[in-house]
């Protein structure tokens, strides 16, 4: 019997009706059901609490909440106040009631309870085909003509929306291997997203969301392509348009020209459409060009001069406030240019920097005592400085002003590294990574060495794919700090994005020590990743001693990582009760997961729980992902379990074929060899074990266990089937 071959991935299971379908198709069902409804109605549709709020309210709700919840939770069709309620399901699995509104009470009293039911199947058929000509058959989202049925509505009522596109590339060179990748990846976004799910091809998805502010949506943003990069992708950009409740239309178009900004900013970026908009609100834009145009004639040849540019924090009382306030403040030579109401410029003639400085603390200290108006801030910068141009130096008190901020209203700083990390930090919060490698790169000119600097270079850097100058920057830290958690941290991911894992593993041991001793915060993926890093060095004990202490500190209990490595590392340690509880757990979070379904598969059939679920579940992994090496090591072992050693000698083969110097993969091959009565093949793959370098000591041990029973069994004698122990012969 073959063994199973890379299988076309395969369509996702038809889903029953969910409420993001009320939300996208909503014009289309309204327009099929009033095509089936035998006599003129309004429809409208309502949706219980739990479905979300991403729909509008209907028109029309005839009962109260809890009453309309009773009715859908009963399923059976209702008439409440001169209105049909036809619940679509029954019981928690109600994604909507449609509701006909303006009919004959009378003629809606005399249709009988087998009639509805029967309509109500037919409408419940009907929108599932409707539902089915506007979604993807191998990802289950909405593809494009099912995101020209909802942002073509234009204006729309109900809550504020934002719209995300995301565009993953993964490096397969071969065409099915990205098919499954896009296919495991949709299983990932339904898992951890939630909400209507579109899929335009070639990689780009799209999410949407409610709006819940600028920063919260930034955050998700960011935490979205930390975890895709993550699972292992290589290029991850996101393009985000906000508010999308107040024209769907517009929103739409706005992430399409942020995902192309994303696109140009580097291999891990993202860009709101807002930062597009809004150019003259950008922290570092310049004056309108008139006002900007008298400042240069007054710079013009000096060998040195200072600016000091004002803000007011809150609106001005009136015009002209600012000049007005400023005039009787200024000094010989120095000139007020006002950009408009609320801000200007204090040009400083050939002035030191130091004497920049003095003149700004000095006007802030007189700016503090006037009673009238807003409280104003100040930055100040001077030129020459480093490279930048006399016209930078205006960007440079923009600079100064964005770190005053920090500060609160009224606040005065002059320009220096640490207004460069400032802004930094505020290019790297808006996703263009390369303008923040620039903005700290400078601040280590301005001062070199600087902790805070480096470590934010060096996480820029790594945001970049370059790894290797992310490194050195968390090297130079460490010799400042050897304790310095964070460095740590960074380094371990720097070190395990680069492959090499011994390192990675070592620093972020090493931050573990420190954050046990220090009780500093802990970082965001410390322990995922470093047990993750034990798994695939077979140290499965110290990963589940690890994954033990991001439960209890970090309540994990929700992260279907947790569990699906948890289920590893217990599986791998002769615990496979704990490991098929955890790894049950994970396919609840994640139904999708294809490593969690293998690693059951595996355990189903060890455990002689059930053979035929068992191999079931590590096809269906074979299935989503052939190419996964991990999925063919087990299907293997499963297959020797079984006693099927032929199946079993292709499957490891395969799987080394992917990772060909896999410990873990070598060793099941020796042992299936030495089942077969291939002595010298499984001496050949105990040996091999021997020799690497990344091979545990468990691992070691086990390869010279076999060849002492190869020598044992005799030279030139193949050793029985039934000497080898754990092995089922059929």
């Amino acid at each position: 019997m073959a063994v199973l071959s890379v299988d076309f991935p395969a369509c996702r299971p038809e889903r029953p009706l969910q409420a993001g379908d009320f939300v996208v198709l909503e014009p289309v069902f309204a327009r099929e059901i009033r095509s089936l409804q035998p006599l003129p109605a309004t429809v409208g549709f309502w949706q219980p609490p739990q479905a979300g709020r991403l729909y509008c309210e209907p028109p029309v709700r005839p009962a109260p909440e809890p009453e309309m919840t009773a009715i859908c939770r009963r399923g059976e069709p209702r008439i409440v106040d001169g209105t049909l309620v036809l619940p679509l399901g029954r019981g928690q699995e109600v994604p909507a009631a449609v509701l006909f509104s303006d009919v004959d009470v009378a003629l809606l009293e005399k249709m009988a309870p087998e009639w509805l039911a029967g309509f109500r199947g037919q409408v419940c058929e009907r929108l599932q085909q409707v539902r089915r000509m506007f979604t993807d058959p191998e990802t289950g989202f909405f593809h494009r003509r099912g995101a020209e049925v909802f942002f073509g509505q234009g204006e729309r009522n109900g809550p504020p929306l934002s719209f995300y596109l995301v565009h993953v590339l993964f490096f397969q060179r071969a065409a099915m291997g990205r098919l499954q990748k896009i296919s495991r990846l949709a299983s990932f976004l339904d898992a951890v997203v939630g909400g209507p799910l579109f899929y335009f091809g070639q990689g780009v998805f799209g999410l949407l969301t409610v709006h819940a502010g600028q920063q919260q949506d930034r955050a998700f943003a960011h935490a979205l392509v930390r975890r895709l990069k993550r699972e292992g992708a290589r290029r991850v950009h996101v393009g985000l348009a906000g508010d999308a409740g107040s024209d769907a239309a517009r929103c739409f178009a706005d992430a399409w020209q942020a995902l192309a900004e994303a696109e140009r900013r580097g291999p891990f970026s993202l860009c709101d459409s807002s930062s597009l908009k809004d150019r003259a609100g950008h922290p570092l834009a310049l004056p309108a060009q008139a006002p900007l145009r008298r400042l240069q004639r007054r710079w013009r040849g000096r060998r040195r001069f200072g600016l000091i540019l004002l803000q007011a924090d809150g609106p001005p009382p009136r015009p002209g406030w600012l000049p007005r306030l400023v005039a009787p403040l200024l000094a010989g030579g120095e000139r007020f240019c006002e950009f408009h109401d609320s801000a200007g410029a204090l040009y400083l003639p050939e002035l030191t920097p130091t004497r920049v400085e003095a003149r700004l603390r000095e006007l802030a200290g007189a700016l503090a005592g006037t009673p009238d108006g807003s409280p104003v801030s100040l930055g100040g910068a001077c030129w020459p400085c480093l490279d930048y141009s006399r016209t930078d130096t205006l960007r440079n008190c923009r600079r100064a002003l964005l770190h005053a901020s920090y500060y609160g209203p009224g606040s005065a700083v002059f320009f220096d590294h640490i207004s460069l990390n400032v802004s930094g930090d505020y290019f790297f919060d808006q996703g263009d990574y390369r303008q923040a490698v620039r903005e700290y790169r400078n601040g280590l000119r301005l001062c070199p060495g600087e902790i805070n600097l480096e470590n934010s270079l060096g996480v820029a850097l790594a945001r970049m794919n370059r790894h290797r100058e992310a490194i050195d920057c968390f090297l130079r830290v460490l010799d400042r700090d050897p304790d310095n958690f964070m460095a740590l941290v960074n380094l371990g991911y720097s070190y395990q994005a680069a492959g090499e894992e011994q390192q990675a593993m070592a620093q972020l041991e090493k931050a573990c020590t420190v954050k046990f001793h220090a009780g500093v915060s802990e970082a965001r993926d410390l322990y995922p990743q470093l047990a993750r890093l034990y798994c695939r060095s077979g140290r499965h004990e110290q990963a589940r001693q690890v994954l033990e202490r991001w439960r209890h500190e970090q309540d994990g209990e929700g992260e279907f990582l947790l569990h699906r490595l948890l289920g590893e590392a217990c599986m791998e340690t002769g615990r496979p009760a704990e490991a098929m509880q955890a790894l049950q757990r994970a396919l609840r979070l994640f139904p999708g997961n294809d490593e969690s379904m293998s690693m059951l598969g595996l355990l189903y059939i060890e455990g002689d729980q059930g053979e035929e679920v068992g191999m079931s579940l590590l096809e269906r992994a074979l299935a989503m992902d052939g190419m996964h090496p991990g999925h063919w090591y087990r299907h293997a072992r499963a297959l020797l379990h079984l006693g099927r050693l032929d199946e079993a000698l292709q499957a490891v083969n395969r799987s080394l074929g992917q990772q060909r110097n896999d410990p873990a993969a070598i060793l099941l091959k020796g042992r299936i060899c030495e089942a077969m009565g291939r002595g010298r093949a499984a001496a050949s793959c105990y040996g091999r074990v021997r020799a690497l370098r990344r091979c545990s000591s468990g691992q070691r041990k086990e390869a010279e266990q076999g060849l002492a029973r190869l020598r044992q069994a005799g030279a030139g004698r193949p050793p029985s089937r039934r000497a080898v122990p754990g092995v089922e012969q059929p």
